[in-house]
């Protein structure tokens, strides 16, 4: 079984016993299904807990409890897997500054019954069976960054030509946006007139700070509610050519060289323009096309810890 038939099987279940361990990061419910006359137990732990919430109830019925003399059991009503991913976000009057910087991802909401259990969580265990819900990606070093055709890479330190394992009917791209969430500090889409004519469109209505050169879009201090509107609407719109390089940390330096073409050639398909990337240290970038699983990874001195079985996860965007 995959995680949505997991999910779906799970509505309904009675909740015999959970269980929060913040030393180990772990949530652990014990639950009941009755189907045709037949009891199942099952067993399901959220692993790598980074956050989670809940409330009981909508706000006005927030304290409208449960008598136990007459509901003594829970029920899981629904479980869904979130993307782009649901946030949290805690304000304090009093410490607006700090409070904002205990919000939260969740990639997890259960329905149990009128209150819902928000969960951010790495991993999965159904009876013993583990599922990843973060997106991941296996590195390999390479020395190869001429993307003929595409961009040049400058001033880099290690290169990685990166394979994206994530499952389901997410996009690639999304994945690689999940990977490096909330460290983006550009990005910039090349891709054909109906593409730009539609990012054009949809950017202005979403305020979103951008420029055009050259052709290519640019996407600056996007922020992360951004980055995920961003990902759907690549994905949506885009074509076989349609590519994308996501800036991570500040200092990515962006350059454009016209390219020498024939005359007939300029004259029927108009000018070229190539972009190259310098890399400061502390930065990165990502490059990804629309119709490809594979990514590659160039960085210069880019602080993401070391490579542990060629892998890459989404927390805190270090190598694992």
């Amino acid at each position: 079984m995959n995680l949505t038939e997991i999910f779906d099987d799970l509505c309904g279940a009675v909740i015999l016993d959970i269980h929060i361990d913040m030393l180990n990061d772990a949530i652990t419910m014990k639950l009941k299904i009755v189907e045709d006359d037949q009891i199942r137990n099952h067993e399901v732990v959220f692993l790598d807990v980074a956050s989670y919430y809940y409330t009981k109830n909508e706000q006005n019925h927030r304290y409208d409890f449960y008598d136990s003399e007459q509901v003594n059991y829970l029920e899981v009503t629904t479980v869904e897997q979130l993307y782009p991913l649901g946030k949290v976000k805690l304000h304090i009057p009093d410490n607006e500054e700090w409070s904002e910087w205990y919000g939260t991802d969740v990639n997890i909401m259960l329905e149990i019954w009128n209150a819902i259990l928000c969960i951010d969580a790495r991993r999965i265990s159904f009876d013993g069976e583990l599922f990843e819900l973060k997106p991941k990606a296996e590195f390999e070093l390479t020395t190869d960054t001429e993307m003929e055709g595409y961009a040049r890479f400058v001033h880099y330190t290690d290169v990685y030509c990166a394979t994206l394992l994530g499952e389901g009917q997410h996009s690639h791209f999304n994945d690689c946006m999940s990977l490096f969430q909330g460290r983006m500090n550009k990005l910039i889409v090349a891709g054909n007139a109906d593409v730009s004519q539609t990012l054009e469109r949809e950017r202005v209505e979403r305020c979103i700070p951008y420029k055009v050169v050259h052709g290519y879009t640019i996407f600056e201090a996007v922020t992360p509610e951004q980055e995920e509107y961003i990902a759907e609407l690549f994905y949506s719109i885009g074509s076989i050519n349609t590519w994308a390089v996501l800036c991570i940390g500040e200092g990515v330096e962006i350059e454009f060289e016209k390219i020498k073409r024939k005359k007939l050639v300029e004259y029927i398909f108009g000018e070229r323009w190539e972009p190259t990337f310098r890399l400061k240290p502390g930065t990165a970038c990502a490059f990804l096309r629309y119709d490809g699983a594979d990514l590659m990874l160039v960085e210069n001195e880019f602080e993401m810890g070391d490579v542990k079985d060629g892998e890459l996860d989404s927390v805190n965007g270090k190598r694992v």
